[in-house]
């Protein structure tokens, strides 16, 4: 570190420079000022300037000069001044550059020696006066006065508050040497007079709180018949440390849960060094732990400090239950974390009272060791059972591996299904080369679709069956000794799970080739993603003209000598709107209404021709309209098939659905029901599919029910029109 020796009465000047040659710089402001750690150099911020002041910017590539003035006063004490000089940049806010410097100030040394000046006991800055705080230490200044002419001496002291030093002047006679009386003044006779000499008692007592350090007071006196301030050199003491704590926890009792479990720890640092502690706090029984707003505090000297503490319970079924609160001793202990702290305080302590649970608690917990009881059993009852799963596929192929093309030979499909009271729909899929090309939905949200159902005079459609009993994977724990009851017994009886058998349901191919079946099924928890998924293997759809095998050669027709021409399909509308716009239409109603969809067709007549609406059994006209309700949640497929005598048909098929949307309530009325009127051509024959639908009564509100009821297919209202 450099040391610069400067004088009174002058401006000094010290200059550096800042640059700002970082990569990507910036127009930035620099911060820069005077850092003084000793009290006795404190001086310095007063006698100091800056130019230019601080703030100052800095443009990208610039370096910027800064000077720092001192302007030392003609009574400044003679010693080595320390300083820093530390700056930041707004770019790096966090980070701060400091450079130590320090200078000094020399001893004044009279022009002419006149006065003879002499301190017992003498310091230096290696070897300082030692002083404990309250204590006190008396400087002895012997003068004596070699010039011709008397003089008044006064003492004056800088770098010590006031109420830290007393100065006494004492002259001394010549012919009585040791007696000595007290003045306002040290006056000194002559050199060639009997009383030139005095004394001048200089002492120093600090206030206790005093921090501990290092102090230089410096000493000057004035003289009445010198012009010239004369300076003394300085005097070192050094305050010795001296750590003294008191600590208090309030309140003394806290009852808990009566009262917040909270404390207040107040520190008190009588001493004269700033303590850092560590706190850390235990109860006698180990029942509570605590939390403290900072574990590590630091007390400056002669202050004091104000801690909360909270304690909380490490488990709380420790908590007595009946009888006497349970009594426990909070300490807190203060661990000092440095050299100087003087010994802790002995660790202060308050009490904690854990009161009894209240007496509904322990109603409560009987209550609650019965229904522990019952749960046990019920548990008991549960895993002794066969588990519900979900829905899932047993089987799933088609009657026969080869089809001729049209309506009245569809592709007829057997499956079997477990538990299908978990389904929301079964939807069956036409796959040619992977890709789907049509599908057709079955709601099983409620129970099996109508069109599924069988009949009690054919094997084709859907039944509930009952299934083989499975056999059990729990585990068996009607093997421990259970008493021998009924309902005990019944444990013994594993669950059994539903099924349903579907034989040949037709699937209508729209067009000749091999395909293959897929089979969906989708639960009410989740309707978009299906649960399982099972694909037949490959089944062929022969086009009427192609070579039958001998199982088919029944169905074949024969063509005639005509030119092949399919039918057609001049129009299919739902309530006027083209079915084939869109593959799923929706209706909005209100709740506890039905959907009134009407449904109009038009097939070019000829011939020999048929026509089919499915799901409504029989052939219908060439030209027509209904009126489908249909009851919100359910969706349907409509199909509708034109074949020619030639075998070659037309397919058309659209899905409907009704949802329950924010719309005034129509009011309800009953729709005339009639079946489709037949063709000529089929009426006097009954199609064996057709099953009469039975009459149902609408309800102007919909009840709830404890279980779920089939409801049967609404039967569709037909608008008569002339056939063409």
């Amino acid at each position: 570190m450099q040391r610069i020796e400067t004088d009174r009465g002058i401006r000094f000047c010290q200059s550096f420079t800042i640059a700002n040659t970082a990569p990507n710089a910036k127009y930035v402001a620099i911060h820069y000022w005077l850092e003084v750690t000793e009290p006795s150099f404190f001086s310095l911020l007063e006698w100091h300037s800056f130019s230019p002041t601080s703030p100052t910017a800095i443009a990208p590539g610039e370096i910027k000069t800064i000077t720092l003035n001192f302007d030392i006063p003609a009574h400044a004490a003679p010693g080595i001044y320390h300083y820093t000089i530390a700056y930041k940049s707004e770019q790096h806010i966090n980070k701060t550059v400091r450079h130590p410097l320090q200078f000094e100030v020399p001893s004044i040394q009279p022009q002419q020696e006149t006065l003879n000046v002499r301190i017992d006991p003498g310091t230096t800055a290696e070897m300082p006066c030692l002083l404990r705080p309250g204590r006190s230490v008396t400087f002895t200044i012997n003068i004596e006065n070699r010039s011709a002419f008397s003089d008044l001496i006064y003492l004056n002291c800088a770098g010590l508050p006031p109420e830290a030093f007393t100065i006494e002047y004492l002259n001394r006679n010549s012919q009585s040497v040791d007696a000595a009386e007290s003045v306002d003044g040290l006056r000194l006779e002559a050199r060639h007079c009997g009383e030139n000499c005095g004394e001048i008692r200089f002492t120093v007592h600090p206030p206790k709180s005093t921090p501990a350090g290092n102090y230089s007071p410096t000493l000057q006196l004035i003289s009445m018949n010198a012009s010239e301030l004369l300076t003394l050199d300085a005097l070192h003491i050094q305050v010795l440390a001296e750590a003294h704590l008191e600590a208090e926890l309030s309140p003394k009792v806290r009852s808990v849960p009566q009262e917040d479990a909270s404390f207040t720890l107040t520190i008190r640092n009588r001493g004269n060094v700033e303590q850092t502690l560590r706190l850390d706090a235990r109860d006698s029984e180990k029942r509570f732990q605590f939390t403290i707003e900072n574990s590590t505090v630091t007390v400056p000297p002669n202050q004091e400090m104000a801690i909360v503490l909270n304690a909380t319970p490490r488990q709380q079924w420790q908590r007595p239950f009946w009888g006497k609160p349970i009594r426990s001793l909070v300490s807190l202990y203060l661990i000092p974390t440095d050299l100087v702290s003087a010994t802790p305080p002995y660790p202060p302590q308050a009490k904690l009272l854990w009161f009894p649970q209240p007496k509904w608690v322990l109603a409560a917990l009987l209550l609650l060791g019965a229904s522990t009881i019952l749960s046990l059993l019920g548990l008991v009852y549960r895993f002794n059972r066969q588990p519900i799963t979900t829905a899932d596929v047993l089987t799933f192929s088609p009657t026969k591996r080869t089809y001729l093309e049209g309506a009245s030979n569809a592709v007829r499909l057997n499956w079997a299904v477990r538990n299908p009271e978990t389904l929301n729909r079964l939807v069956l899929v036409q796959l040619d080369e992977g890709a789907e090309i049509q599908s057709k939905a079955y709601n099983f949200s409620t129970s099996i679709p109508q069109e599924l159902q069988a009949k009690s005079d054919q094997d084709n459609g859907c039944r509930r069956v009952r299934p083989e009993i499975p056999a059990q994977s729990a585990p068996v724990l009607w093997e421990l000794p259970l008493p021998d009851l009924p309902w005990f017994s019944s444990l013994q009886q594993p669950a059994n799970y539903t099924k349903i058998e579907c034989q040949g349901i037709p699937f209508v191919s729209s067009q000749s080739g091999t395909f293959k079946y897929r089979l969906k099924l989708f639960s009410k928890s989740d309707t978009r993603v299906p649960i399982v998924q099972q694909t037949t293997e490959t089944v062929t759809v022969k086009s009427t003209g192609s070579s039958q095998s001998s199982e088919q050669s029944p169905l074949f027709i024969e063509r005639s000598s005509e030119t092949d021409r399919r039918p057609q399909i001049l129009s299919f509308t739902l309530n006027g709107q083209d079915a084939t716009s869109q593959l799923t239409h929706t209706f909005p109603v209100a709740s506890g209404d039905v959907a009134n969809v009407e449904v109009s067709w038009q097939v070019a007549d000829e011939n020999g021709l048929e026509v089919e609406l499915l799901p409504f059994s029989g052939a219908v006209k060439p030209r027509g309209s209904i009126t489908y309700p249909i009851m919100p949640g359910n969706l349907k497929t409509i199909t509708l098939t034109a074949r020619n005598r030639n075998g070659q048909q037309v397919t058309q098929s659209v899905d409907i659905q009704a949802v329950v949307a924010d719309v005034p309530r129509s009011p309800r009325r009953m729709p005339r029901r009639s079946m489709p009127q037949p063709s000529p051509s089929t009426s006097s024959t009954p199609s064996p599919e057709v099953t009469p639908t039975p009459e149902v009564t609408p309800t102007p509100e919909v009840s709830p029910s404890p279980e779920p009821s089939v409801s049967p297919m609404p039967t569709p209202e037909v608008s008569p029109s002339p056939s063409p």
